[in-house]
């Protein structure tokens, strides 16, 4: 019971504190937003004297010309600011890569390979592919070789057929990719 007393006492006393300090506050705080709405009472004014004096041109039409022509130069100044440097990734700067003795170039779609080719790393001319084929029936693709016709030579060639040969082309950049070992190659 006696708990209870002091702690109703204690809670008297806060509050007493509490009211004492506001009232207190109360004359700054009205004097505070008596100045506040003076000083918007004077913009206000102030624009409107502008808008209504009299101008080789009517006040509302300078207005008008002010809200079309504000947002321009704000866009002006935001593209004068120094852009921002995007950091290149993979998907940037891995394009090109020596892999079977044969350099290969791509491109991506999203983050899919796409449009792998072979060059002569000789002479950069696009290489032509012919499957070589088994001996026996049914006939069945055994590899793929590479040629430049420029060099005439046979630059590479991959086992199984064109597809597979592109295929396991892209496995290996991808596997390049997932592991970093990009970033020492090209």
């Amino acid at each position: 019971m006696t708990e209870q007393i002091s702690h109703t006492v204690r809670n008297s006393i806060i509050g007493a504190l509490v009211t004492a300090g506001a009232s207190a506050l109360i004359p700054v705080v009205r004097e505070w937003l008596w100045s506040g709405f003076q000083a918007v009472g004077a913009g206000f004014a102030y624009c409107w004297s502008l808008l209504v004096a009299v101008y080789p041109v009517p006040g509302w039409l300078i207005l008008i010309g002010v809200t079309l022509i504000a947002p321009v130069l704000l866009s002006i100044i935001r593209n004068m600011r120094k852009p921002e440097v995007k950091e290149l990734t993979w998907l940037d700067l891995y394009t090109e890569d020596r892999i079977e003795s044969v350099v290969w170039r791509w491109h991506y779609v999203g983050s899919q390979i796409m449009g792998t080719a072979p060059y002569c790393p000789s002479c950069e001319a696009h290489l032509v592919y012919s499957e070589q084929y088994d001996r026996g029936w049914p006939r069945t693709v055994n590899r793929t070789e590479f040629h430049c016709e420029h060099c005439g030579v046979v630059r590479t060639s991959i086992n199984g057929d064109h597809d597979y040969a592109i295929a396991k082309v892209e496995r290996e950049i991808d596997r390049r990719i997932r592991t970093g070992e990009w970033k020492h190659h090209g």
